[in-house]
């Protein structure tokens, strides 16, 4: 079982690995075979590559942004070389205050609180809210329903209860356009 403290490494290092990737060349899936270009609707993705390190990606719709970057890299997983996806939110009031989703070959983990929780509430759409703990947030079986849930839905609302406090914390994310950020990063690790 995955504690709370190995995620949170695994999501500060992954920050790490931003100065420790060497030139890559990338390859991009269908159909982002070019660097930018239309996918379905009025959705227009690019995709930046910055120092030939890592890559950023950004869907817009009718020329507004999704609230949603991806961003992969070369980093290493238990020392070896590998890519990996991080995506979260674009603008958020306080930077360990939203939700990161990092994709590598092997795992998906949503993470949408500070480190000190005790306690997390969310709710997606108008379906019932769904409680967890420090101790089973982190299993795979919770970490799948909750990416599973985060991907059919348009809205979530979230709470949870920090250790130094009584209170909760409650915030509203828009999850539209994170289908296709998950998409795109799973498609792009498999061709990298």
């Amino acid at each position: 079982m995955l504690t709370k403290q190995v995620i949170s490494v695994f999501f500060l290092s992954t920050i790490s690995f931003f100065t420790l990737a060497e030139s890559e060349k990338w390859i991009y899936p269908e159909p982002y075979s070019k660097e930018y270009g239309f996918l379905t609707n009025e959705d227009f993705f690019s995709i930046s590559k910055t120092n030939d390190n890592k890559v950023t990606y950004i869907l817009t719709k009718n020329k507004i942004p999704y609230q949603w970057m991806t961003i992969c890299f070369k980093g290493t997983i238990k020392g070896i070389p590998d890519t990996m996806c991080a995506i979260r939110e674009m603008e958020s009031n306080k930077e360990d205050d939203q939700i990161v989703i990092t994709i590598t070959r092997d795992k998906k983990l949503v993470g949408f609180i500070p480190d000190n929780f005790i306690e997390i509430n969310y709710k997606v759409d108008k379906n019932p809210i769904i409680t967890l703990n420090e101790d089973n947030y982190f299993t795979p079986l919770n970490q799948k329903i909750i990416l599973s849930n985060l991907i059919k839905s348009s809205n979530l609302t979230y709470s949870y209860k920090q250790k130094i406090s009584s209170t909760y914390t409650t915030r509203k994310v828009n999850l539209l356009g994170l289908k296709n950020h998950i998409e795109f990063a799973e498609k792009f690790i498999q061709s990298n």
